[in-house]
């Protein structure tokens, strides 16, 4: 039987390199276990970047280091589900910056979409 295939929002990444513990955290330790697997776009790997390395989440919050954060960008590109092309299925106005992760779910045929309404600072 394939793994799961799941989308989940950025927040969910902050949350897993700011917390020791939680569920973000053991959601990411789950995927690295392939318990399921995750669909990324250069979009959303992208964003995922450019939150973790917003100064004031840096300072607010010592363990958001480079090399958590490379860590978990290589671990999303070397075990997740790259796609490469994702059409846009779906025009969310109200919120532009989930509209990725919607067109992604919708075009990789995703089992599963994490997406958290608090957007990181």
């Amino acid at each position: 039987m394939a793994e799961p295939l799941v989308v989940i929002d950025c927040v969910v990444f902050v949350q897993s390199l700011i917390s020791e513990a939680g569920p973000a955290t053991r959601c990411v330790e789950l995927f690295e276990q392939s318990k399921f697997s995750i669909a990324v776009s250069r979009d959303i790997l992208s964003e995922i970047r450019d939150v973790l390395s917003r100064s004031s989440l840096r300072q607010s919050y010592p363990r958001l280091t480079d090399e958590r954060v490379d860590r978990l960008i290589d671990v999303l590109l070397y075990r997740g589900k790259l796609f490469r092309q994702v059409r846009r299925h779906y025009e969310y106005a109200r919120d532009p910056y989930d509209e990725a992760y919607l067109n992604l779910a919708i075009e990789a045929r995703a089992d599963f979409f994490d997406h958290s309404r608090q957007r990181p600072a």
